[in-house]
Formats: C-alpha cells, sequence, structure tokens
C-alpha cells in the first residue's frame, strides 16, 4: 500500500498515516456486481462519491491496514456527508436497515472477527446502538454517529478504536485485537430507494517508536 509517511507531527508521540480513498477496494464477497462507487475531486482534493440506485447489489469498499501498524493505533478519523437519504430507511431494522453512509472498523484475532459500524442515521437518535449479531466466529455492533442535518455538508469524525471496542465489547485495552482494516458502506437495497455519500481523508494516528 502506498502510504504517506511523512506527516510526523513532534508532538505526543503519535504521526498521521493517511489511508488515501484511491486505495479502498471492493470486498469480495460482501459485495455484489455493481460498482457505483468514483473517485472525484473538489478543489484539488479527492474524494470517494458513491451512489446507490435501486435495484443495485450493494457494494462494500475496504482498506487494509498495513501490518506494521497494527496495534499502534490511537485513533482513526475521516470526513463524510450525505447527497441523499434513503427514504424509509432505518439502520436498527432489518427489513429496512438502509444507511445514506455508514464506516466500519474491523478487528481481527485468531478465528474471530469483530466489527464496529458507524452511522449516519437520518431516524435514529445519535448514541444508539443496534444490529447486535455474536457467534464463535464474527461479532458486530452498530452506533449511529450522527442523525440527519443538511445535505452537501461535511462532517469530521475522530475515534479512539481501543476505546470503542472496550465500551461495546469488554475487556481491557492492551488485549484489544489488531485493527486490521476499514470500511464504507451506503446503500438504499431494503427501501428500494436512492442512497448517496461522499467520503475523505481516513487517517489513522499511530504511535511513534524509535
Amino acid at each position: 500500500m502506498k502510504l504517506l509517511l511523512g506527516l510526523l507531527l513532534g508532538t505526543g508521540g503519535t504521526h498521521l498515516v493517511p489511508l488515501p480513498v484511491t486505495e479502498f477496494k471492493n470486498v469480495d464477497g460482501d459485495s455484489g456486481k455493481d460498482r457505483y462507487f468514483r473517485l472525484a475531486n473538489e478543489d484539488g482534493h479527492p474524494y470517494l462519491a458513491v451512489d446507490y440506485r435501486p435495484p443495485m447489489e450493494t457494494a462494500t469498499l475496504g482498506v487494509r491496514i498495513p501490518d506494521d501498524l497494527r496495534k499502534l493505533e490511537t485513533r482513526v478519523s475521516w470526513r463524510w456527508r450525505i447527497r441523499s437519504f434513503p427514504k424509509g430507511g432505518d439502520e436498527c431494522f432489518g427489513d429496512r436497515g438502509d444507511s445514506a453512509a455508514g464506516v466500519f472498523l474491523t478487528f481481527h484475532k485468531g478465528l474471530k472477527w469483530t466489527l464496529l459500524k458507524y452511522i449516519w442515521s437520518d431516524v435514529e437518535p445519535v448514541g444508539t446502538v443496534c444490529d447486535k449479531r455474536s457467534n464463535l466466529f464474527i461479532a458486530r455492533q452498530a452506533t449511529i454517529l450522527e442523525k440527519g442535518g443538511a445535505l452537501g455538508v461535511w462532517h469530521q469524525e475522530s475515534l479512539d478504536p481501543k476505546e470503542e471496542y472496550v465500551r461495546h465489547f469488554g475487556g481491557k485495552r492492551e488485549d484489544v485485537p489488531d485493527l486490521v482494516g476499514m470500511g464504507l458502506l451506503t446503500d438504499g437495497d431494503q427501501t428500494k430507494s436512492v442512497s448517496a455519500a461522499d467520503y475523505s481523508d481516513f487517517v489513522l494516528e499511530v504511535e511513534t517508536r524509535p
């Protein structure tokens, strides 16, 4: 992966590692045949424009965290904006669980995969946790991070992955599995409606080690 590693902050013992939107690829097994995302540019700034139109099959995009940065991350951040919410969508109900925008954090240890999804909803209150699933091989939960608001306005997000994992699944910070990837999904297949969002500026803040 071609990452820009030259953004040393020199404060707090951390540095920033961009995860360029050009590195996000279709996730096999979680995506259908349709490709409804494109690389766009705004004032010289690249972003992913994602436009779902029924009856497309949903497509999940993802990027791997480089092996040498796993366990070192202290925060993740990104920007996103909504252009169209799916009509009648509600992420906490499976038969209409469409999201205008969702970002995943993916953790892995042994045979177990854990996913935390963060959603920009049009209906559910911020802080709502739903879509809880768990078995021997996978666990997942979804959290509403943003609700409604004006269309076409960029919002900045910043999370501590280890803190989020412990908050949702318990345990100790030092025992959190490796953060191995990030993903994104915009869909409208359940409600058969248009859904559109843009994503940009995915960044890891990682510990600086000598």
